[in-house]
């Protein structure tokens, strides 16, 4: 298993796409994470399974949330 990502309460600012792997956890404590670029993605999941988000919020950027996997 890995880590989880947290994110206490707060504005976060990102101008770069997160990537992240399977078995990920991102936590927030309401939490915003907001994509300065709009033509990118917030978070990028590549290959991924077993994913858990809780208590965030997602403004900005092209694509919040990005899933992809061999299967699909």
């Amino acid at each position: 298993s890995k880590p989880v990502l947290y994110f206490p309460a707060g504005k976060y600012l990102i101008s770069k796409t997160i990537n992240l792997q399977s078995y990920q956890a991102i936590r927030g404590e309401d939490a915003i994470v907001i994509q300065q670029d709009p033509a990118l993605v917030i978070f990028n999941f590549r290959n991924c399974y077993r994913i858990t988000i809780d208590s965030m919020q997602f403004v900005g950027g092209g694509v919040q949330l990005q899933f992809s996997h061999a299967n699909v």
